[in-house]
């Protein structure tokens, strides 16, 4: 899967922030954009910080998640679009797509239609369980109990 950062959760937590945003904003610029959003290193730092406390207490409930790999800034199959993590277990592949505001409707959707690009246009993806979720801070609980966060599951026979 092309991304700008890819390694296990061993390495992704042994690795400092500085390096990985550095990881982070050279692929950018070697994909050919001319200029970043000012925002954009910010979220990646914001993001790394809180990804990293997460992977953290995920690797130390299950041990064997420390070989899960951990894909940054994933370029979505038929878009010119990015997802902001994709974490592979081997089995299952998860999508977390971080929002820095409330996570709304569009916010799902979105994540779910890149979960239907990745399950009928990547070939490696077409037989895994897929889990699109949205990360968000500054959700509002009453508003996400009517959003309706959901695994895609496909037939593997």
């Amino acid at each position: 899967m092309p991304s700008y950062f890819r390694t296990s959760l061993r390495t992704f937590l042994e690795t400092d922030e500085a390096t990985i945003l550095a990881t982070l904003t050279l692929a950018y610029a070697n994909s050919g954009f001319a200029k970043m959003q000012t925002d954009t290193p910010i979220t990646w730092w914001d993001d790394l910080a809180s990804l990293r406390q997460v992977a953290t207490e995920l690797t130390s409930i299950n041990p064997s998640a420390k070989e899960w790999q951990i894909l940054l800034e994933f370029s979505v199959p038929r878009k010119e679009r990015r997802l902001d993590v994709v974490l592979l277990t081997g089995t299952e592949i998860i999508l977390l797509e971080c929002k820095r505001g409330a996570a709304t409707m569009d916010a799902v959707r979105q994540v779910e239609e890149y979960a239907l690009l990745l399950h009928y246009f990547h070939k490696p993806s077409d037989q895994q369980r897929i889990y699109p979720i949205v990360v968000s801070a500054k959700s509002d609980t009453r508003r996400l109990a009517n959003i309706r966060q959901q695994e895609l599951l496909f037939p593997t026979d």
